[in-house]
């Protein structure tokens, strides 16, 4: 969906994937073009089509509570196109603590089922045990024995072996330090914590490597960072591998010790209300809005605690009582329409690719998605894919294998 509080004119194009064609409706209620049908042929002498929805991969009504989750061992955010890097205060360490205890009884609501074994999907009040969250570690080792075993295989672009990678003898790419006055004493290195190869070339970006998306007010201006070599780091400490599989041994490990938090707290529905998301689901009339109640409930627990930041926050997020922002938030959210009769014509098919890497968002939020689709009887391909950052994850020629098994 291409959207925004303006219009945006999108005309019809043909891609070649080896042939195809998207459609794309007008919603006029809010000025967006949605591309409503994708019609492909795997081979160009077998004409068969098969019809895919596209919608946004997870919600944001619980963006916040996921990301704190997920992230909310660390206490330090980077220096990155969400804002600039910080140590959490306080008050913003007791929130994070509440947000994470909040999505715990969030999941607990979905009546979740493990995809292959049907087991209900719980967590317990820690949120660091329980079935959903081993089904968490279970997908992010799986994408690690995924690429070791095709490290060992010498099918990756990567010369370095296999336990050259789990001791850190090599290096590897992120975007350069921000510039000065964006405090870049806390940059994070990308998916480890190290220091850059001191005289290394360095490249100019990709597109992909780095989405810049300007605070409010601020106009685009082109990004012009280069990438650098990074120093790898030991791993041994939480992964292992046995030579078929590897173990990733707990989430709060992975995250201090290879992908560390990007955004601070809260990460959507910035406190400073300046996010994307924000904006998302302003109007033509107030072009960043709060939206997330929860952030507020959040705030009253921690109150009496923090009676100056919550005098300073809390009334801006009371917004449970919107019914126009709770139609946009719903409009946007696929969790109201999968399995229940609404979604007018749902694909039999999806594939979910997700950086392990990406740290835009919690782990946790495109694995629910999939569970969900999964357990309304749909054919779900999901997988996380090992160091791939937020854009650009998968292995190549995999999505062709996948339309060709589809279409079969």
């Amino acid at each position: 969906m291409v959207s925004g509080n303006e219009a945006v004119p999108v005309t019809n194009r043909t891609m070649e994937l080896e042939a195809c064609r998207d459609q794309w409706t007008l919603d006029e209620r809010f000025g967006c073009w949605c591309l409503e049908d994708i019609l492909y042929t795997a081979r160009a002498d077998v004409p068969k089509f098969q019809r895919l929805s596209i919608f946004v991969p997870g919600e944001l009504m619980h963006a916040d509570l996921a990301y704190e989750w997920c992230f909310g061992a660390d206490a330090e955010c980077e220096d990155s196109p969400a804002g600039p890097a910080e140590i959490m205060t306080p008050f913003k360490k007791a929130l994070s603590r509440q947000l994470a205890g909040q999505y715990v009884r969030y999941v607990n609501q979905l009546a979740l089922r493990h995809p292959q074994t049907g087991e209900v999907l719980k967590l317990n009040a820690d949120g660091r045990s329980g079935s959903f969250y081993d089904f968490q570690m279970e997908c992010i080792s799986d994408a690690a024995t995924e690429f070791l075993r095709r490290l060992a295989a010498g099918s990756l672009p990567q010369t370095y072996s296999v336990e050259d990678y789990l001791s850190g003898r090599y290096t590897y790419e992120v975007p350069a330090r921000m510039p000065a006055g964006r405090n870049p004493g806390l940059h994070h290195a990308g998916p480890d914590v190290g220091v850059p190869v001191q005289g290394a070339a360095s490249r100019p970006m990709s597109l992909g490597d780095l989405v810049s998306r300007p605070p409010r007010g601020v106009a685009y201006v082109e990004e012009k960072r280069e990438m650098v070599l990074y120093q790898g780091k030991d791993k041994h400490a939480w992964l292992s591998w046995d030579g078929q599989r590897a173990t990733v041994r707990d989430l709060d490990a992975y995250v201090l010790n290879h992908r560390r938090r990007m955004k601070p707290c809260t990460s959507f529905d910035k406190l400073e209300m300046d996010s994307g998301e924000n904006q998302e689901f302003g109007t033509p009339e107030k072009d960043y809005v709060h939206f997330n109640a929860d952030i507020g409930e959040a705030m009253d627990a921690i109150a009496a605690d923090f009676p100056l930041e919550t005098a300073q926050y809390r009334k801006a997020f009371d917004v449970g009582g919107d019914p126009a922002l709770k139609e946009r938030m719903e409009l946007i959210n696929p969790m109201k329409f999968i399995g229940s009769g609404a979604a007018g014509h749902p694909a039999a098919y999806y594939r979910i690719r997700v950086g392990a890497s990406d740290a835009d968002t919690s782990l946790s939020i495109a694995m629910t998605l999939a569970i969900v689709l999964a357990n309304a009887g749909h054919d779900v391909d999901y997988a996380l894919v090992w160091d791939q950052p937020h854009s650009e994850a998968d292995y190549p020629g995999k999505v062709l294998e996948w339309i060709d098994r589809i279409c079969k």
